[in-house]
């Protein structure tokens, strides 16, 4: 099994594996991962990515296959860094949060009861809301058969606090895009009003979801502002799509470079450590 990208900027001291840490970026259709050193300098990455999965039953054959061959993937580092990005997940709030409840909220709002639930607290205005997020048990059960000292995170945990962090407009959206959804970030006074994901088969079916989305949660599209990420390019014809209906979208520039699937892996490992 072949990466797609690869990039080696040092290698790896096999004989010291408790000078790195590995992030891994785990999907239904593929897989990256990312091995830096204790000063947070990148020193190995690479992406793999499997056609027509669209469920975990395929993901779980790549990598049982890639865990036991990879030369890299089947050491044990100082710590692994598990960022599970998937549609999986929901924020509660804290006061309705009680760790005996997450798998049945889990399982009742998602229709899922055969995934492995977690839990991660998000910082927001002096509180905190819950991010319950999960992933199929088999998968898990590999992996964590696989690695010592593991820390299950997911990616909307970061993107959320990430566009809360650096809003600066009164009304804003922060969009990623992935290979057939989009997940959004509502704020409003650099508050957070909404979180949600959609999927789309079109442009149209994508342009619905948004505006409705825009309009069920009473954002004003004429100071609205959008920031698009993840898998869009510049000038792409979703975004030119968009500001056909909102004057102030931008592209966040990470997305533009050679490393851009690995960016928001590499951002979200540093600041979980």
């Amino acid at each position: 099994m072949n990466a797609i990208q690869k990039i080696s900027i040092t290698e790896v001291d096999t004989s010291a594996l408790e000078k790195y840490i590995m992030s891994i970026n785990l999907r239904i259709d593929g897989l990256s991962f990312v091995i830096q050193n204790i000063d947070k300098k990148t020193v190995h990455m690479e992406s793999f990515e499997w056609l027509n999965a669209t469920n975990w039953d395929k993901s779980l054959q790549n990598l049982t296959v890639l865990f036991k061959e990879h030369d890299l993937l089947k050491l044990s580092f100082q710590k692994h860094y598990i960022f599970i990005q998937s549609t999986d997940s929901l924020l509660i709030p804290a006061s309705m949060f009680k760790p005996s409840k997450a798998i049945n909220l889990y399982n009742q709002y998602l229709g899922l009861s055969n995934h492995k639930v977690f839990t991660k607290d998000i910082n927001h205005s002096g509180s905190k809301i819950i991010l319950a997020f999960g992933i199929d048990q088999r998968v898990e059960k590999l992996i964590s058969a696989h690695y010592k000292n593991i820390e299950w995170l997911h990616f909307s945990q970061t993107l959320i606090t990430h566009s809360i962090k650096n809003a600066t407009n009164e009304q804003e959206l922060t969009l990623q895009f992935e290979n057939n959804y989009f997940e959004v970030v509502a704020l409003k006074n650099h508050k957070l009003e909404a979180h949600n994901y959609f999927t789309f088969s079109s442009s149209e079916e994508f342009m619905f979801n948004l505006l409705s989305f825009i309009k069920q949660i009473g954002l004003d599209i004429k100071i609205l502002h959008i920031k698009l990420q993840g898998k869009i390019t510049k000038a792409s014809s979703l975004q030119v799509l968009i500001e056909k209906y909102v004057i102030n979208v931008s592209l966040e520039q990470g997305n533009i470079s050679k490393e851009a699937a690995f960016n928001d892996l590499i951002r979200a490992t540093n600041e979980n450590r």
